[in-house]
């Protein structure tokens, strides 16, 4: 019966108010408060966007769409849960929720993270295998960039961008960098943002592209290379550039502040011109593609 199975759509999460900023820091770093520094510096961040991220309100919005989705076609009301990993809801705590559903036996579990990599996906994966143990089993979708539309969703929404450009825009995909000692060996991160980058370049026939990591804590410890790099690189080869954060699908700190605050001053003092395709968020492109993300655990036997 699919009213025995349900959906915890997860996000990465964001501190409710400036007062929450360091709460929020200390859970990160996995207890351990965080530095003066530190704390003013991301406080700042998230001054610079309006005190608060949007992450939760669009993650809620997702939820909603996607419920919507998946019951319509099957006849039939798949709950879909939203767990945070560092904030309000915690993933822990939705599913101490779902729990009160005793009918529930099964749970498809999908990070808002299109890409898979050692040093993200198990730490949304664990806390809800846990909390549910005894109560439900868990299938994880460990990636889902390669679900059918992701690539000309994206492509859709860069043509968009650049329409008006006359071919003087590069374009810059973007991830977030992650720290190089803490991924696994074969760590599959890096060679499933290529291949992100090349379906979505294939459906959107773009040929001045690059990719590079951003929001990374620092240069040679983190994957490289960044985005002030590949700037310097290819600013004599166009008017304007265009960012494209492939590893996210939200409008978050990282892109409302390291890319449209941060990046595009960057590029203001060069003279150059920046652009963003918008953000997929609650888009019904996207609540489409996580629901075929979901279906051949749906469909399953």
């Amino acid at each position: 019966m699919l009213k025995d199975t349900a959906v915890m759509l997860m996000a990465y999460g964001a501190p409710s108010s400036l007062d929450d900023v360091e709460a929020y820091l200390t859970d990160i770093k996995h207890g351990v408060k965080p530095s003066d520094e530190e704390l003013i510096a991301l406080k700042k961040k998230y001054a610079a966007i309006g005190g608060i991220s949007p992450i939760r309100t669009v993650t809620e919005k997702q939820a909603l769409s996607l419920e919507h989705a998946l019951s319509v076609e099957y006849g039939e009301d798949i709950r879909v849960f939203i767990g945070m990993k560092h904030a309000y809801p915690k993933i822990a705590e939705s599913a101490k929720r779902l729990r009160a559903f005793g009918n529930i036996k099964e749970v498809i579990a999908l990070a808002l993270a299109p890409q898979y990599s050692s040093v993200s996906i198990p730490g949304y994966k664990e806390p809800l295998v846990s909390a549910l143990e005894g109560h439900a089993k868990v299938d994880m979708i460990e990636k889902w960039y390669d679900v059918p539309g992701f690539a000309q969703m994206w492509a859709s929404r860069i043509s968009k961008c650049i329409a008006d450009d006359g071919g003087k825009t590069f374009v810059i995909f973007t991830a977030h960098s992650l720290p190089k000692a803490a991924m696994s060996s074969g760590d599959p991160y890096e060679s499933q943002l290529a291949e992100t980058v090349e379906s979505i370049t294939r459906a959107g026939r773009i040929e001045k592209y690059d990719f590079a990591f951003q929001s990374g804590a620092g240069r040679n410890e983190w994957l490289g290379p960044d985005i002030a790099s590949k700037i310097e690189e290819h600013k004599s080869e166009c008017d304007s550039f265009a960012f494209v954060p492939i590893g996210y699908v939200s409008d978050n700190l990282e892109v409302l502040c390291d890319l449209d605050i941060e990046t595009k001053e960057y590029c203001a003092k060069l003279g150059k011109g920046y652009l963003r395709p918008e953000m997929p968020n609650d888009s019904p492109e996207l609540s489409e593609i996580l629901a075929e993300a979901c279906r051949p655990y749906i469909e399953k036997e």
